[in-house]
């Protein structure tokens, strides 16, 4: 069974999938889970990982560091702010207001993440 079978968090399918959005598909397969939540790549230590709900948030060490959390930073934002979106779209009645305010936010992030 292949690790990216399954995405149910907590797991290496799971993380290899974060991986690759926040570092390149390079480093997301050939990286390597070890003991107490650390990733390496090539015998260097990239990271060590917690599990926040069911999505990983990483620590990241090494040259890359500041553009890998970058990453991380702007994927996440784009999450909550569709999450947000989604949720006012589909309970206008309640959030009318700011499901623009939403929209616009998840645009501005989309973009961020994207150009």
């Amino acid at each position: 069974m292949s690790f990216y079978s399954s995405y149910e968090a907590p797991g290496c399918g799971c993380l290899m999938h974060y991986l690759y959005y926040y570092c390149g598909l390079n480093v997301a397969d050939t990286c390597i889970f070890g003991d107490g939540k650390t990733i390496t790549y090539f015998g260097k230590k990239i990271a060590t990982y917690y599990w926040f709900g069911s999505t990983p948030e990483f620590v990241f060490y090494g040259d890359n560091a500041k553009t890998w959390e970058e990453n991380q930073k702007k994927f996440r934002d784009l999450a909550r702010y569709e999450n947000l979106y989604q949720v006012a779209k589909n309970n206008k009645h309640k959030y009318e207001v700011k499901e623009a305010k939403f929209k616009t936010l998840y645009e501005e992030a989309l973009k961020k993440t994207y150009s």
